[in-house]
């Protein structure tokens, strides 16, 4: 250290200051990475899980409407009411496409693409169902409206139950991993802020001696030339 030692005591101020700039420097970018890091963690939660609940259970929720306007569509008489269940299905269906397209844009794991790829099959054959249906519910023709309305809701419904069974499961476990981050973040920062600190002060010890040292010796040899050497 004997080039720090020579240097004027403005030089080694400065020195001193950007040797602690840097350190809050490192402790601060340090401390960025590590929220960022944790809002990802947050932001692939929301996304993916939070929103992939939303989404399948509006999506499920609409069904469950269709299905009830399906089942009224061939036990009413009145054409205006037929008229209107099958309205109400055929907008009930589109926003449940709706929803589940919005499901689809947010996939990201092979587990849940797979999931889907089971489903969407399934939901395309009753939705075929349905307008088979609607058609002979149209001609009057209401026993064989009834018949062909059964035998593909419980797979779609069983789809649609896998699917947020499977982003509750992947919430949770998103959640502890991000705890986990965050405490690790935690202890890092921590760990590097009282290192920051440590180094600090033996800089500053260090610094002060190199400072206060050749001044103490100034003092000395100013006291000696005082009492006449």
């Amino acid at each position: 250290m004997k080039w720090f030692t020579d240097l004027k005591i403005a030089a080694k101020l400065i020195v001193c200051f950007v040797i602690v700039a840097a350190i809050a420097g490192a402790v601060g970018i340090l401390g960025i990475v590590n929220i960022r890091s944790i809002s990802d963690a947050d932001t692939l939660l929301f996304e993916e899980n939070v929103l992939g609940i939303e989404y399948v259970a509006n999506a499920a929720i609409y069904y469950q409407r269709a299905r009830y306007q399906v089942q009224r569509m061939v036990v009413v008489e009145d054409n205006a009411q037929r008229d209107e269940c099958i309205k109400n299905i055929e907008d009930y269906y589109a926003r449940t496409d709706e929803y589940l397209k919005k499901y689809e844009d947010g996939i990201i794991t092979e587990t849940d693409r797979n999931q889907f790829n089971e489903l969407k099959p399934l939901w395309e054959k009753y939705k075929s169902l349905i307008e088979n249906a609607i058609e002979l519910a149209k001609a009057e023709k209401d026993q064989q409206a009834k018949d062909a309305i059964t035998g593909e809701a419980a797979s779609v419904e069983e789809y649609f139950d896998k699917l947020i069974e499977y982003n509750s499961a992947g919430a949770e476990t998103r959640s502890d991993n991000n705890s986990q981050i965050a405490w690790s973040a935690t202890i890092t920062m921590i760990i590097v802020i009282l290192a920051g600190v440590a180094l600090a002060i033996v800089l500053g010890v260090f610094i002060s001696r190199s400072i206060s040292k050749p001044i103490n010796k100034m003092v000395k040899t100013a006291e000696r030339i005082a009492d006449g050497d």
